[in-house]
Formats: C-alpha cells, structure tokens, sequence
C-alpha cells in the first residue's frame, strides 16, 4: 500500500474512478488508497499499471499544455515585433 500513498490525490482519484471505487470530495489522499486497497478487485500488479498509465497520461497532458503555452508566448513576441516594425516606419516615412 505505501506505492498508492507516493502518488498525487488526482492521480488516485482518477484510479479509483477506473477501478469503479466510489468516493466523495470530504475523502483524504488516505482515505482513498485505503478504498482502493480494501477494494475487491486489488491486484497489486494490475494497479500498478493503471497507474503508470495515469501518470503518464498526465505528464503528456502536461507538455501539451506547456508546448500550447510556448507557441502562444511566441507568437504573441513575433505580434508584437511586426506592431512595432509597422510603427518604426510609419514615423520615418517623410510627410508633405
């Protein structure tokens, strides 16, 4: 049981829900690993691999979002360099 307790509570929720385990949102990190435990179907093996999936699938989300974030970042710089391009050689045009 001390592996359940080194993963994050989302992580655990997310486990719970795949191993059809109820829980509420009063129920502690504790709590949880505790049901998952004292659950029918605990197979030590088979819940280590749920959540090996979980955690990766969380990490893929996570570089995704940073990625998503990074490419925004950049474009917003490029924008802001083309905006003031724009406005360098709108002053040095020579006016009549």
């Amino acid at each position: 049981m001390a592996f359940l307790a080194k993963h994050r509570k989302e992580e655990l929720i997310a486990l719970a829900d795949d191993m059809g385990i109820e829980i509420s949102t009063n129920d502690k990190k504790i709590d949880i690993c505790k049901k998952v435990k004292d659950s029918p179907d605990f197979e030590e093996e088979f819940v280590r691999g749920c959540l090996e999936v979980i955690v990766r699938q969380r990490e893929e989300l996570k570089a995704q979002a940073e990625a998503v974030e990074f490419k925004a970042q950049a474009e917003a710089v490029e924008f802001k360099a083309q905006a003031e391009a724009i406005e360098f050689k709108a002053k040095q045009k020579p006016r009549n």
